[in-house]
């Protein structure tokens, strides 16, 4: 749910002239940047942002469902969030526990 608010949040910065504007003014004080850069550095940052949000978002959700109904699958994808969480903030606790033996036989890996 978390990413589908940030998506949505984000699509809202873009769709407003407001925001749009104020994305501009931060682009055009960016050192290097020319004006003819602006419009497509926006849309490409929108895009671009859209897409992750949106894949992190389908990657846990694949990873809930997953665990609910696929077990090894599900497990496999939780591994990978984790491993990915543990890059950025706090998935190390999580990705231990999805590595011990135990956890790893209960979901069907010897």
């Amino acid at each position: 749910m978390f990413w589908l608010v940030v998506v949505t949040q984000t699509a809202a910065v873009f769709l407003n002239p407001v925001g749009r504007n104020q994305m501009r003014q931060v682009i055009a004080t960016s050192p290097g940047v020319t004006k003819g850069m602006i419009d497509p550095l926006l849309i490409t940052y929108a895009v671009l942002l859209t897409v992750v949000l949106l894949l992190a978002a389908a990657l846990h959700a694949l990873a809930f469902y997953g665990l609910r109904r696929r077990r090894r699958a599900g497990w496999a994808i939780a591994v990978i969030l984790a491993g990915g969480w543990s890059l950025l903030v706090i998935g190390i606790p999580f990705l231990i526990l999805l590595l011990r033996r135990d956890t790893r036989r209960a979901f069907g890996f010897s």
